[in-house]
């Protein structure tokens, strides 16, 4: 077990020096590319897990890749303003307890996740500080949990029901001809 201790003066210092972890040399950590690889042994560079599930699978030129990419983008941009917006109303309504709203403030990408709970926490600031760390607890079980069930359950059951799909709609256009 690495337990680290930082004391207010040391956070302070550390945020002071604007230098500190842009380089290897001056990093008290440092991974490298290799570190992580994706099942084809490829360093694995995408920050969302389930973008790194398509390109490894089908490669991000290929119409799923596009996709995601397209998922990714739209989500990412009108997806933390629907995500802010409507946290801070729901909160306004005062129906359901700010820290489900908080956990709930999980599901998204990082974006969301900062809207989400900055938005929550501008609606209560008395409880800020629980309510960051619901959402950031809930973005983590999100990533961990999230990742395995696209793996081994979304993306399997997606495939099977396309090629269902895929051939019963071949059949429509053949007998349609």
């Amino acid at each position: 077990t690495l337990i680290v201790q930082i004391v207010r003066a040391d956070a302070n210092a550390i945020k002071e020096n604007l230098g500190l972890a842009t380089e290897s040399n001056n990093s008290f950590v440092a991974f490298t590319e290799s570190l992580i690889k994706d099942f084809s042994n490829n360093p694995a560079i995408a920050r969302e897990p389930n973008i790194a599930i398509i390109s490894d699978r089908y490669g991000l030129r290929s119409p799923e890749g596009i996709g995601i990419m397209g998922v990714y983008v739209v989500g990412t941009m009108f997806g933390t303003l629907y995500f802010a917006l409507m946290a801070g109303y729901i909160a306004s309504l005062d129906i359901l307890d700010i820290r489900a709203l908080a956990m709930a403030c999980g599901v998204g990408s990082g974006s969301m996740v900062a809207a989400c709970s900055a938005a929550l926490a501008e609606a209560v600031p008395a409880a800020k500080d629980e309510l960051l760390a619901f959402a950031g607890a809930s973005n983590l079980l999100t990533y961990a949990t999230g990742l395995y069930v696209s793996l081994f359950i979304a993306l399997p059951v997606t495939e099977w029901m396309f090629t269902r799909l895929k051939g019963s709609r071949q059949e429509v256009r053949h007998e349609n001809s």
